[in-house]
């Protein structure tokens, strides 16, 4: 699965980016608490009814969940073969 994580100021554009990514065929989730993002990855991989390879979220770099786990959440997504690319948008 390629996951892409659109962070960044607010007002800087993520929901546009969001909304150009689904343009581009991703499915898209608008202010994705960082904490739930391994259980969506999880449930989109194991779904059987779903063909779901490009994810695109949001999430709010503002709070202290998405600083202090994000490193030990982005090895736990490349553990479990998925491909996480970060933009953050100023």
């Amino acid at each position: 699965m390629n996951l892409i994580i659109v962070s960044g100021l607010s007002g800087s554009g993520k929901s546009i980016a969001l909304h150009a990514l689904e343009d581009l065929g991703y499915f898209c989730i608008d202010n994705l608490p960082f904490g739930m993002l391994r259980q969506l990855t999880s449930e989109l991989q194991q779904g059987s009814s779903t063909d779901i390879e490009r994810v695109a979220v949001s999430i709010d770099s503002r709070s202290r969940e998405f600083l202090k786990t994000l490193s030990s959440g982005l090895e736990q997504l490349r553990d479990a073969g998925v491909t996480a690319q970060i933009v953050f948008l100023e």
